[in-house]
């Protein structure tokens, strides 16, 4: 048996397998995400927390209605935020739709780049007394 590896010549090179471009890795501060990227309000629940700059909702509860409505969005304008593994590691807001251990989503007016995946950390919130 020959197990040298062989050189694979494509006829037409539309048809050769798409290389994927290396993805970056951004972790930004909280501050640096809201410079960059302008939430979205959410029409299903006009009572969401995590105001925008025009003071309206736009955190996206997981519930039915509310995935039902993301699903129609360019995957690439939402953002997931999920729990830290500890409790005292707080949420982390990461780019695209992530299914397990996620809190909710919030929306974005730009598109996140193909070759980029963010991540934004949030301090877990000080109780009072400490």
């Amino acid at each position: 048996m020959d197990l040298r590896l062989k050189t694979i010549t494509y006829s037409r090179p539309d048809k050769a397998p798409k290389r994927r471009a290396k993805k970056r890795y951004i972790l930004l501060t909280p501050e640096e995400f809201d410079a960059q990227f302008t939430l979205l309000p959410n029409p299903v629940d006009k009572k969401a927390f995590w105001k925008n700059k025009d003071g309206k909702g736009c955190f996206f509860d997981i519930g039915n209605k509310e995935l039902t409505y993301l699903g129609k969005q360019n995957p690439k304008k939402v953002w997931t935020m999920r729990h830290g593994d500890d409790d005292d590691e707080g949420e982390t807001l990461y780019s695209g739709f992530v299914a397990g251990n996620r809190i909710g989503y919030l929306l974005t007016a730009e598109n996140v780049p193909d070759n980029i995946e963010y991540a934004v950390a949030y301090p877990p919130e000080e109780e009072e007394g400490e």
